[in-house]
């Protein structure tokens, strides 16, 4: 049963990292076989994942509206708009900022085609292996482990046990909000370990005793520890072009009425 905070805003289920993996193949599917009950969903893998994949089976049984899911990139996602091929485009980012991107690139698409409304907060979390008992983690302990200038926990307080820095290849808007705010101009640790999206960097997390990664909050279980640390949160949009469909307007508000 989904619980609603004193705000009105429904909480998130208990999210099991493996158990969506199944979902995830299945929403797969090529966009062009959308049904008139499919709504089609492109952008930031944090985005799409974080906001949409995790509640997609209650916007179902709320809407009767399947949506069909798949993680790309800012820019992308808005080419893909533009041309028809999704029908939501969702990110992190400014929309002037992927036009501004994208016009750098040789692409030209119109900002005033475009209609933006917010449909929540991502905020980008530490995780520790469970059985870790590091507690908090300062700024620059973070910009030392992630850069490879500590390498043992013992540095900052934990066991003797070297540090396995998990980073994702398919998550670069959260990558890139926390080398800004967190790890700075260091260039990140040679030894990291390549994990895809976050639902692998988790994975690699709770079976490493040693390793430390980041995602969105949506991922918070009793499967890994969050350490207290300085936090990076962004605003998630939702991009249609111009005014969204009825049934896309309908699963946005399924969206924004979850306590992300």
């Amino acid at each position: 049963m989904i619980k609603k905070s004193k705000s009105g805003s429904r909480k998130l289920p208990a999210i099991r990292p493996f158990a969506i993996l199944a979902v995830l193949g299945l929403l797969a599917c090529p966009f062009a076989v959308a049904s008139a009950a499919d709504i089609r969903i492109g952008g930031a893998a944090e985005s799409c994942n974080g906001m949409f994949e995790v509640i997609s089976e209650q916007i179902r049984d709320e809407t009767g509206i399947t949506p069909l899911i798949s993680p790309s990139s800012s820019a992308q996602a808005l080419l893909d708009l533009d041309r028809g091929v999704i029908d939501i485009a969702t990110t992190d980012v400014p929309l002037e900022n992927i036009v501004r991107d994208l016009e750098k690139r040789g692409y030209l698409v119109v900002p005033e085609n475009f209609q933006v409304q917010g449909i929540g907060t991502n905020t980008i979390l530490v995780y520790l292996n469970r059985g870790n008992g590091v507690t908090a983690l300062s700024q620059e302990q973070l910009r030392d482990i992630f850069s490879g200038k500590i390498t043992n926990w013992k540095q900052v307080g934990g066991e003797n046990r070297k540090i396995v820095v998990v980073w994702g290849d398919e998550t670069p808007d959260q990558n890139r909000l926390f080398t800004r705010y967190v790890i700075g101009s260091r260039p990140l640790a040679r030894s990291a370990v390549r994990a895809t999206g976050q639902q692998d960097i988790i994975r690699r997390v709770i079976g490493n005793p040693g390793a430390i990664g980041i995602a969105s909050h949506v991922y918070k279980s009793g499967r890994t520890r969050n350490p207290r640390t300085p936090f990076v949160s962004s605003k998630v949009i939702a991009i249609t072009r111009g005014i969204p469909s009825d049934d896309a307007q309908k699963l946005l508000e399924v969206v924004k009425s979850y306590d992300f």
